[in-house]
């Protein structure tokens, strides 16, 4: 579209093309929907850990609830962890509960 044409739809552009910028960034940095999806098979996902709302819980919150589970539960909730956020705190926390 020349410039000049009109400056809504040029504003519509600029935004369109940040937008894709954005999304090419967040796909190769591992952000988009897609690549948050489990690639490897078995890995366990979210709804199937047994701390609810594990991704909304603070490193406290999870070592608190971690109490509570067994070993087996641990190791599934440390293979989570492992695959996704990856924090050093949670994971020690965790194989110290185990």
């Amino acid at each position: 579209m020349p410039r000049g044409a009109n400056p809504k739809r040029e504003r519509e552009l600029d935004r369109l093309k940040t937008a894709r910028m954005i999304n090419k960034q967040r796909a190769h940095i591992g952000e988009s929907k897609q690549a948050m999806r489990p690639t490897i098979m078995g890995e366990p996902l979210e709804r199937d850990l047994p701390i609810t709302d594990y991704q909304k819980l603070s490193v406290e919150q999870i070592l608190t609830r971690a109490l509570s589970l067994s070993r087996n539960q641990i190791e599934r909730v440390v293979r989570f962890e492992r695959n996704h956020k990856n924090r050093k705190t949670v994971l020690e926390g965790l194989e110290r509960a185990a």
